[in-house]
């Protein structure tokens, strides 16, 4: 068998690149996929780009970052602990997280919202 380092990534990228275009162009508004990529790079039609640029692809940034925290988070995980099958549940991190999310519904539920966990600007803070 030969081995060819470099086809897996190759096809991880393109695959990934098939779903933003996917992304971009599934909706309310449904594009094809050439629409989508001339909305993409700015060179579409203008309604199409608006809801391409200003409507989906914050979403799709947000979850291709998503992706990638929680795959590197995985990979440190494996990698501290040194074993390539290690996942959450196994450690109980996952038990940790549930409990923490009942104490924090049991005790904090009427006094804190989540909108107080949004990013403002420090001088709106001030105000």
């Amino acid at each position: 068998m030969i081995r060819k380092p470099f086809a897996a990534p190759v096809v991880m990228l393109l695959l990934c690149a098939a779903s933003v275009v996917a992304s971009a162009a599934l909706g309310k508004m449904a594009l094809s996929p050439l629409e989508a990529i001339r909305g993409l790079l700015g060179i579409g039609a203008e309604d199409h780009e608006m809801v391409i640029r200003n409507l989906r692809l914050p979403r799709i940034l947000v979850a291709l970052l998503a992706g990638a925290s929680l795959a590197a988070s995985g990979a440190v995980l494996q990698g501290m602990i040194r074993n390539p099958m290690a996942s959450p549940d196994v450690l109980g991190v996952t038990g940790g997280a549930s409990s923490a999310a009942v104490c924090f519904l049991s005790y904090f539920a009427g006094t804190v919202s989540i909108r107080f966990l949004r990013w403002r600007p420090c001088w709106e803070r001030l105000s």
